[in-house]
């Protein structure tokens, strides 16, 4: 079963918590002031329960805030391939017909990686909501690490922001890496498998 909706359980705590100390400009508490993306600082008590549920190494929580004239908000998955090329491995986005007035959209997404590899989502953004996984994964027999955006990523229609990256060896030494070597994926040619998630703002709907 996947337990995404744990996570939304926190993020609502967190929302509560900020909306009674009176301090709202949208629906999000930690709302970007310019286009980008950035992780989402949890309050105390949204902090534990992600915790309390064993999910405080196997999510990341991120908010937005898209470039004037953006219509959609894409979040995309990739595995590496045994030629070094990133494959697209699903999820998807939401969309509006109209670009979004007064500071384009904003919102927050999750990211869980389930105990059989696959990923899922949950977006919420100005009334929207999208939900969607990626194909399990077996990743019983590798170790692994995970580096994600935790500071403000500029974010500019139609190019892609890597968020998250984890890489895999079966072996004893697992090689540092940095979430910009998703640009550069020979850089991550001493790992056995890596998973990447990257978000993308768009003028057009994608397929």
């Amino acid at each position: 079963m996947k337990r995404f909706p744990m996570i939304l359980l926190a993020l609502a705590a967190a929302f509560t918590f900020t909306a009674c100390q009176g301090s709202a400009e949208s629906d999000y508490s930690q709302p970007m002031e310019t286009p980008g993306v950035a992780s989402y600082e949890l309050s105390d008590e949204a902090a534990y329960l992600v915790s309390a549920y064993g999910l405080s190494t196997n999510s990341w929580i991120y908010r937005f805030r898209s470039p004037e004239g953006a219509k959609g908000f894409n979040v995309n998955a990739y595995t590496l391939s045994e030629t070094g090329e990133w494959v697209e491995n699903g999820l998807g986005g939401i969309f509006f017909d109209e670009p979004q007035p007064e500071g384009g959209l904003t919102g927050v997404f999750t990211l869980v990686r389930e105990k059989d590899g696959s990923l899922t989502l949950h977006i919420l953004s100005d009334g929207a909501s999208y939900e969607a996984s990626t194909e399990p994964v077996a990743l019983e027999s590798y170790s692994g690490s995970s580096v994600h955006c935790a500071d403000d990523a500029p974010a500019e229609i139609g190019e892609e922001i890597p968020v998250w990256l984890a890489g895999y060896t079966t072996g004893d030494t697992l090689n540092s890496y940095l979430i910009t070597d998703f640009f550069t994926p020979e850089n991550l040619s001493g790992l056995d498998f890596a998973q990447a998630v990257t978000v993308e703002f768009t003028e057009e709907q994608t397929d």
